[in-house]
């Protein structure tokens, strides 16, 4: 643009102004005089061959807006209520958060270096350690708190995906995530726990998949013995001790509840309770009788501070965790439990009312040749109504029972071997063991010991003989026991002149039976004891 500043025709200005669209690369404008005649505007000019123009693809160009605009990120307060958060908080925050994270990755370098070392240090059939036990003193030195209560969600609406798919990428677990860890749990969830939760699996219900495992996600210790579990099933299931995997992610729990049992203020939440139950229901599986007891004890003191095993009625999963490890052990070592079992309305199968008479024709004889006491009458009324809760309380009223001291001795042994018998079958009822497992032998020894007693005095149905006797074989391991029941059951087979399995399911189903659970294992002894009568008979 030109323009006349004088009034002279010889005397004239030139004005440049920038046609640049963009505001940030604009010039101001350039004011040239032609006071001495008309100017060479040689800059402008651009010299040389002509550069080939650049065709930009679609991604440079929304690159190239997006670094033009103005950024619309804004702070994320993670909290209950909105807040504001200033340029120096959201400054300290950051900082804070980049220094947890260097310090996470530090320690788990640690970690690695640690267990590779140990590792290195241990064989193949590394023996199972002997646990770290919660010392009494320890919750002696401890302060009850009423206000201690659990950390985590009253539900899991709101907890981490169920799905153990893929690791999150903000690493937001507990522990550090490998890929064995994810295998372990994903067996766990989907085939393991068939053998732990008898009852739950035949109604759709997956407790670890459903409860624990994301209950484990935010807890690291209930996370380290999720996956000991995991990879000790397989391996004790074969008669094999824990690897040296294992053994460290049980090591590492034992630690960190030790930890928050030492605190100023114990940290007895729900997982940590979870996680003692587990270090006792996994001492008797291996056959450490002496630390069960002693996790037990700690157990019953965590209990204590928390409002006792009924402040748990709510949480049903919890509390049935805990008359696991306590009813493990109990049968194992036939001894009274540690807790008790309130059952209020106990519930009944579905068109099945709960009666107060005994209706099997079996025990109908026994109960007519002797007096029993009248709570070990309601405990055989009470399993012909078979659910998984009264199956529970059954057990601790066994557990529990003591004849009357006004019994005679002959009453007294006949009503042992009752009680004896009836909590073997409800083992077979709900055995939650690994396949394999010597859990109840010991029972098996007690029951043998009663059954030789009684039979002295030939003061019992041999009928009831030969059902407990069938029973005791099916879940017995010990081979010596095993033997003497089985020759048991030939003898009296032989005595009463059964010939035909037919006659012997009849004789069963007149004591307790459960068809889908008894059948198959039952027919297979017959089988076998038809075979050693055959072979009798030759020689």
């Amino acid at each position: 643009m030109t323009g006349s500043t004088s009034g002279s025709p010889t005397s004239s200005n030139i004005v440049i102004f920038d046609s640049s669209p963009s505001p940030f690369h604009s010039h101001p404008s350039i004011l040239i005089s032609c006071r001495d005649g008309p100017q060479k505007l040689t800059g402008l000019v651009k010299r040389g061959r002509p550069r080939k123009e650049h065709q930009k693809s679609p991604s440079e160009e929304s690159q190239i807006k997006d670094n033009s605009s103005t950024s619309n990120f804004s702070f994320v307060t993670y909290t209950s209520s909105p807040q504001d958060a200033g340029p120096k908080i959201q400054k300290f925050v950051r900082r804070r958060a980049m220094l947890h994270y260097r310090r996470q990755e530090r320690e788990q370098k640690s970690e690695r270096e640690v267990e590779k070392k140990f590792r290195a240090s241990c064989s193949a059939n590394h023996p199972f350690p002997e646990a770290k036990k919660v010392d009494d003193k320890v919750f002696r030195r401890s302060v009850a708190d009423n206000r201690t209560n659990s950390a985590l969600p009253a539900t899991t609406d709101d907890l981490l995906p169920k799905e153990i798919t893929a690791v999150d990428p903000f690493n937001a677990f507990p522990i550090k995530i490998e890929p064995y860890m994810l295998e372990l749990l994903s067996s766990y969830t989907t085939s393991i726990y068939e053998t732990m939760y008898t009852f739950e699996k035949h109604v759709n219900l997956n407790p670890p998949k459903d409860y624990w495992l994301p209950m484990a996600f935010q807890d690291a210790a209930l996370l380290h013995v999720f996956i000991f579990c995991a990879d000790g099933h397989g391996t004790i299931s074969r008669g094999r001790k824990e690897g040296p995997a294992a053994v460290i992610h049980l090591r590492k729990a034992i630690q960190m509840v030790n930890d928050r049992l030492e605190a100023p203020v114990p940290r007895i939440t729900d997982a940590t309770i979870a996680v003692v139950c587990t270090f006792a229901h996994t001492e008797i599986m291996n056959g450490n009788r002496g630390n069960w007891m002693v996790h037990m004890r700690g157990l019953k003191q965590m209990l204590r501070q928390r409002g006792g095993i009924e402040a748990f009625e709510s949480n049903r999963l919890l509390r049935s965790k805990i008359h696991r490890a306590d009813l493990g052990g109990s049968i194992d070592v036939i001894q009274s439990p540690y807790f008790e079992c309130i059952v209020r309305d106990l519930p009944t199968m579905s068109g099945y009312p709960q009666t107060t008479t005994i209706t099997s024709t079996g025990f109908g004889k026994i109960t007519n040749s002797i007096k029993l006491d009248e709570e070990l009458t309601r405990i055989l009324c009470q399993i012909q109504d078979v659910t998984s809760k009264a199956i529970t309380s059954t057990q601790y009223s066994l557990l529990s029972f003591k004849p009357q001291q006004s019994n005679t001795i002959s009453e007294n042994s006949i009503q042992e071997i009752l009680r004896l018998g009836l909590l073997m079958y409800l083992v077979t009822l709900m055995n939650e063991s690994p396949p394999g497992v010597p859990l109840y032998d010991t029972l098996g020894a007690r029951l043998k010991a009663t059954l030789i007693e009684i039979r002295q005095r030939g003061a019992l149905d041999p009928t009831y003989s030969l059902w407990i006797s069938f029973i005791a074989v099916s879940m017995v391991r010990d081979l010596d026991t095993k033997s003497y029941f089985m020759a048991s059951a030939t003898e009296i087979i032989e005595g009463l002149g059964v010939t035909c399995w037919d006659n012997i399911e009849t004789l069963f189903k007149s004591f307790f039976w459960a068809e889908r659970i008894h059948r198959g294992i039952f027919k297979s002894i017959w089988n076998d004891i038809e075979v050693s009568i055959v072979d009798t008979r030759k020689d």
